[in-house]
């Protein structure tokens, strides 16, 4: 994820499968350890809304966690980790990506879809479940597209989705609220004689 604190030029923070958070400025020969309190070790992370977030947080599969306010290194408020455990589904699942969608973040379980809402006080978020029985299988899987359809009579009309893979191999698109499956799976062949 990059990230922009007032003036200063944008850093990139990487994360791998429950990894420490480490910074890189575009200029350093190498990465930096980033060694705030509180900062998370997770799976995933994004920059929404001048924040950091975090999620698959090692020890916590289910946690979103975000940075303060247009920082990077400060992860706590009066001491106390800024995270929300809203994400629970008590089945064991866990989040397996996030994307952004229309000004929401979406955190993606298996088989589920939460939708956090911005609300830039105390709280700073609301998180909901928004799609129960569909998810993801890989952060990797989730991309944006922006469809532009032109009905019969001329009217034209605008759409950004999100598309990810599904744990049965389905392509599923998401606007936000509904799911619409696109294809029924995806299963490997040898058979390549019918291609030609």
């Amino acid at each position: 994820a990059t990230f922009q604190t007032g003036t200063q030029k944008y850093l990139l923070h990487c994360t791998h499968n429950n990894d420490t958070l480490k910074v890189w400025d575009g200029a350093a020969a190498s990465m930096t350890i980033l060694a705030a309190d509180g900062a998370p070790a997770p799976k995933y992370i994004i920059s929404w809304n001048n924040h950091l977030f975090a999620a698959g947080i090692l020890g916590h599969e289910s946690r979103i966690q975000w940075s303060n306010l247009a920082t990077y290194d400060d992860w706590q408020t009066n001491g106390v980790d800024n995270y929300d455990d809203n994400c629970q589904t008590g089945d064991g699942d866990y989040i397996t990506g996030l994307g952004t969608l229309r000004g929401n973040l979406y955190v993606f379980k298996r088989y589920s879809i939460f939708q956090v809402t911005y609300l830039g006080g105390s709280p700073l978020i609301q998180v909901r479940k928004v799609v129960d029985n569909i998810g993801t299988i890989s952060n990797k899987t989730i991309c944006s597209a922006k469809i532009t359809q032109v009905a019969l009579d001329g009217t034209v009309s605008k759409y950004e989705i999100l598309l990810f893979l599904t744990p049965d191999r389905k392509i599923v698109a998401f606007d936000g609220q509904y799911t619409y499956t696109l294809t029924d799976g995806m299963y490997e062949s040898n058979d390549y004689a019918n291609i030609y």
